[in-house]
């Protein structure tokens, strides 16, 4: 979508109001517009979505936890008697 079929939607709102499913169809149009990107123009000092999203698999397989990057709690319990087993 280009920026004059954004500005297109947005001089008539009010049309999309009364089509049936309008809300919905205008919901899912911008759903797509920001999952893809063109509301805002990408920021230079950003990187790639490609280039963020190979940091992300590569901090998650070096982490100890695999998803979270966070380390795990490790505690030491005691072991448990025969008299505390059911």
């Amino acid at each position: 979508m280009t920026l004059n079929n954004i500005k297109t939607i947005t001089n008539n709102l009010d049309d999309f109001i009364d089509v049936p499913n309008g809300i919905d169809r205008l919901r899912t149009a911008m759903l797509s517009l920001a999952a893809s990107g063109k509301l805002v123009p990408q920021d230079p000092k950003e990187e790639s979505a490609e280039k963020f999203y190979n940091k992300i698999k590569i901090d998650r397989k070096n982490s100890e936890d695999g998803a979270t990057g966070r380390k795990r709690k490790i505690h030491n319990f005691l072991p448990l008697t025969p008299e505390e087993i059911p």
